[in-house]
């Protein structure tokens, strides 16, 4: 899912209202390293701070996230390199909430969308 709206020119960097985190710091503290590899292959910015005043590369703490943000990958989305990210449908985080950031960053809830 997290792709397929990046695929539809889903903005990487936009921030949710809650706590001005963008997807990509979601991703990092989860330590999804192929979301991570395709938000910066689409543009998501490691230095974007959130409303504590931290980056995703402050909240990485595994060392593959870390290397990815400091050497991100030299692929671009078009790429044929680009890794798909395997969901685990049972990570509620990685299937709802990194795509809830890009298509509703007002604070809307995918969960209820689904639902209806």
């Amino acid at each position: 899912m997290v792709g397929a709206l990046l695929k539809r020119n889903a903005n990487p960097n936009v921030k949710n209202l809650s706590y001005g985190q963008t997807a990509l710091h979601y991703a990092v503290d989860l330590e999804n390293v192929k979301v991570v590899e395709m938000m910066i292959a689409y543009g998501a910015s490691p230095l974007i701070k959130d409303k504590c005043g931290k980056t995703p590369m402050d909240l990485a703490s595994g060392q593959e996230v870390k290397r990815v943000l400091v050497e991100p990958p030299q692929i671009s989305p078009e790429s044929p390199e680009l890794p798909e990210p395997v969901s685990d449908n049972s990570d509620e985080e990685t299937v709802f909430k990194i795509p809830e950031i890009l298509f509703f960053p007002s604070g809307g809830d995918m969960r209820s969308t689904a639902e209806s």
